[in-house]
């Protein structure tokens, strides 16, 4: 309508610079608006204010609604089963609680029973999944037939039209291709790999570093060519991320040099004790003589900046760090248990150690992992997901005082349950010293126990007055979100 739009193009210019008129306005707005505009006992600001209420008004309410021909169309018959009364009112709950992991849990749980939602929950369920981009698949497998009939009426919800994972690796956002990436990669790596190698040339840089950061921790012999393709990008970054997933695969030729390397540089040498009665194995680190500069060019640097370490120890660390654990008990004919021991007796050794502690991760060692976390000589946050129960919790009980953050990392990170020990240990600190945590278990209320609920009232709790009322709070939201889960624990056992 010409009259509003003069009206937007007054309140962009200034009253004092144009006037409204009565040339543009409708017919039957014209008397009223000639009695507004030369109304003497009003200023221009108040005639201005007044018109536009009049032209906002009358344009309101000459809007027709949107018609959409389909709409007269019926949704299809459900093929799936519809959730338990039970489940739908803990569906209620977690909705009005407006917590995503907690929404995350409901429908990984009835995706997991081939179940949907009630018809009733959809456009909330929709509506969520147009806000949370990490749900939507889920959410499509919840909402039925339903869901995908409504979308047909809101682009914002296309996403939960039926697509095969295929249609969405070509076709969905950045943050679908990533999930449905994921989930391939655990059931048919072969497709995943062949999606990756189809696609490869027509993505820009930053994707490329997010696919590639996706497979990582899956890379195998059969990403070497793959990897050692990528030194041709123009990409600085995705050379240097491609060269960090070749050192983490064992028989790669990068690793291969390494190890060559490492034969020569660390030794075991037999000493005797000054009266000759007795011998004991010590650990030598001396380069070579003649050291390639391939090596170095791999990104190993040649020379130490802290002063108690030599030149020889800092390069072997690096190099220590990208080689299988398995490795040293070939080439020395010991067990994890024996060659930990033997690190641990000298000062070279120990210097060494958290290189080997970093190559059980890097390598994902299950054995070395756990025999290291028994020994408690370092930390390394990386091994706790490697862990046997029991041991994990040992190792961060041990190391928790002076390693809170590295735990909190873990915790935050990992889609396992919390053991009770290591709950225990995180609702202690955070009684304590409850500010850092403000937000926090909501984000993660999935891993923790429902159990702990009942001990949260024990734990002791800060002398400040501010930290006690937030704890106060904090603790009361756990109890309740906990609640909410163990009701739909119990939903879908039922």
């Amino acid at each position: 309508m010409q009259a509003w739009d003069d009206i937007i193009n007054i309140a962009m210019i200034g009253t004092d610079k144009k006037q409204p008129d009565t040339i543009s306005v409708p017919a039957s707005l014209a008397e009223i608006t000639t009695r507004i505009i030369t109304g003497s006992e009003k200023n221009r600001e108040e005639q201005f204010l007044q018109l536009a209420s009049l032209l906002y008004n009358y344009q309101r309410c000459g809007i027709s609604p949107l018609k959409k021909e389909t709409a007269g169309t019926a949704a299809p018959v459900e093929e799936k089963k519809y959730c338990s009364t039970h489940a739908a009112l803990a569906l209620r709950d977690v909705l009005q609680d407006d917590n995503h992991s907690l929404l995350q849990y409901w429908l990984e749980r009835c995706d997991s029973r081939t179940q949907i939602a009630p018809a009733r929950f959809v456009p909330a369920l929709l509506i969520n999944g147009e806000r949370n981009k990490k749900l939507r698949l889920l959410i499509s497998s919840c909402v039925g037939k339903r869901g995908e009939w409504l979308s047909g009426f809101n682009t914002a919800w296309d996403f939960s039209a039926k697509q095969t994972q295929e249609e969405i690796w070509q076709t969905g956002s950045l943050e679908e291709r990533q999930e449905v990436l994921q989930q391939t990669l655990v059931t048919d790596p072969l497709k995943a790999r062949e999606w990756i190698r189809q696609t490869w040339q027509q993505e820009d840089a930053a994707t490329k570093l997010v696919l590639l950061s996706i497979l990582a921790p899956f890379a195998d012999e059969s990403d070497i060519d793959f990897l050692e393709g990528l030194s041709k990008e123009k990409s600085k970054k995705l050379q240097l991320f491609a060269l960090e997933s070749l050192r983490t695969i064992p028989g790669s030729p990068i690793v291969l040099m390494y190890e060559s390397f490492l034969r020569s540089a660390v030794t075991i040498q037999k000493e005797t004790s000054m009266l000759g009665f007795s011998k004991k194995n010590t650990l030598q680190c001396k380069l070579p003589d003649a050291v390639s500069e391939d090596l170095y060019k791999t990104g190993i640097d040649k020379l130490s900046s802290d002063k108690t370490w030599t030149d020889d120890e800092y390069v072997v660390f690096q190099v220590m760090q990208y080689v299988p654990p398995s490795f040293w008990e070939k080439t020395f004919q010991l067990s994890a248990e024996a060659l930990l021991e033997l690190f641990e007796k000298t000062d070279t050794g120990k210097k060494l150690l958290p290189a080997l502690t970093k190559a059980a991760a890097n390598f994902r060692d299950r054995n070395w992992a756990n025999v290291i976390a028994q020994r408690r000589s370092v930390f390394q946050k990386e091994l706790l997901p490697l862990l046997p129960l029991a041991p994990r919790d040992s190792y961060i009980n041990h190391f928790f005082a002076k390693n809170i953050n590295d735990v909190m990392d873990y915790a935050k990170e990992t889609d396992e349950p919390w053991s009770m020990e290591m709950t225990r240990l995180i609702l202690r600190e955070a009684a304590k010293k409850p500010y850092p945590y403000v937000g926090f278990f909501q984000k993660v209320i999935a891993q923790i126990p429902v159990a702990v609920s009942t001990e949260l009232s024990s734990y002791p709790v800060s002398e400040d007055q501010y930290s006690r009322s937030l704890w106060s709070g904090m603790s009361e939201e756990i109890s309740r979100t906990l609640a909410i889960k163990n009701q739909i624990n119990n939903a879908f056992t039922i």
